[in-house]
């Protein structure tokens, strides 16, 4: 059965390696979801040793101009999959998920409970049906918060439970990129999922670093195996 206790760990990239980031995502035509989800998978390939890969994402489903303007909630997610292929390099690894990211925005406006019922998975109550992971891109305006007598700033609020087995909250301000990672603490340590961030920011290096020469199924380009029990 599954449970939902959850703890949290978090990274920053600096503004050196965003600005990179960035850089990348222009030369490769890419959003910035596209190249965090695309390295996300590289890092679970790693870690798992799997090659066929399904993460889910929240969507406004808000497609044409007419809804920007309405009120209610037509949030809807996304089961976004991507088959890594052997000996393949990051820059081709990119336009793979780019391809699978823009099919499955696509046809935002499916509900989700159709999409699995299509699908129609061997259901199992200790997981989701369709993915176990989950990539959360949060879009936050700098709306000033403060008055005469108060001080304010954001802060991460992180629920006591948790749906899937991790979700990567991405979040970027002042020019860094934030990574927030709330992960459920029945299944995996806290050493980790720190450890799977810090492979994270190493992957991200060696793509920012060789692009088209970074393979993306090679367990040596990762500079710390994660450990712990899980």
């Amino acid at each position: 059965v599954q449970t939902h206790a959850s703890e949290e760990c978090s990274l920053a990239l600096d503004q050196e390696l965003t600005r990179r980031l960035h850089q990348l995502c222009r030369d490769n035509e890419v959003t910035l979801f596209m190249a965090i989800l695309a390295l996300l998978k590289v890092v679970l390939h790693h870690a798992s040793g799997e090659r066929d890969m399904c993460i889910g994402t929240p969507v406004a489903n808000r497609p044409s101009e007419e809804l920007s303007n309405t009120f209610g909630c037509f949030i809807n997610t996304l089961a976004i999959r991507s088959r890594m292929p052997v000996d393949c390099s990051f820059s081709q690894w990119l336009q793979i998920v780019r391809r699978g990211a823009l099919g499955a925005f696509a046809h935002q406006e499916i509900p989700f409970d159709k999409v699995v019922a299509s699908v129609c998975p061997v259901r199992n109550r200790g997981h989701h049906p369709l993915f176990q992971v989950m990539v959360n891109m949060l879009h936050w305006e700098s709306v000033p918060l403060a008055s005469p007598r108060l001080q304010v700033q954001r802060e991460w609020l992180v629920s006591p439970q948790t749906k899937f087995d991790m979700t990567l909250y991405v979040r970027q301000h002042d020019a860094v990129i934030d990574l927030h990672l709330v992960y459920n603490s029945t299944l995996f340590d806290a050493a980790r999922m720190e450890n799977l961030l810090q492979d994270f920011h190493a992957t991200l290096q060696h793509c920012l670093d060789a692009p088209a020469g970074f393979r993306v199924d090679s367990p040596a380009t990762i500079a710390s195996p994660a450990s712990g029990e899980g």
